[in-house]
């Protein structure tokens, strides 16, 4: 049987189907947004272009090109652990992620 949303979900879906229609309705967002509770989805919607220059809209599972977005973040978080004692930054990778390939080896030290 299909997963039936909560009448209390629906109403969260709802209102976060208004806020981002409120951002996009300005060209302020462009995007997917996925919102789940309990591991469920409740709401999954895309809003505006995936590509501006070719008119292609967004879809609810439109690959994002991040680029180098993500490396701050891994960064603070790699320095968060360190500063706990969880790692070092000259432990090697392999110590942590046993799979990574040979030329990765030097990778920490």
């Amino acid at each position: 049987m299909a997963y039936q949303p909560a009448r209390s979900e629906q109403s969260y879906a709802d209102q976060a189907n208004s806020l981002v229609e409120s951002y996009a309705r300005w060209d302020l967002f462009s995007g997917s947004v996925l919102v789940a509770h309990d591991g469920h989805p409740v709401f999954r919607k895309a809003f505006g272009p995936a590509n501006r220059e070719w008119d292609i809209p967004n879809a609810p599972d439109t690959k994002f090109r991040i680029a180098s977005v993500t490396r701050q973040f891994t960064a603070a978080a790699v320095l968060r652990l360190v500063e706990r004692g969880a790692l070092k930054l000259d432990d090697p990778i392999s110590q942590y992620y046993p799979g990574a390939p040979a030329s990765w080896q030097m990778i920490g030290r």
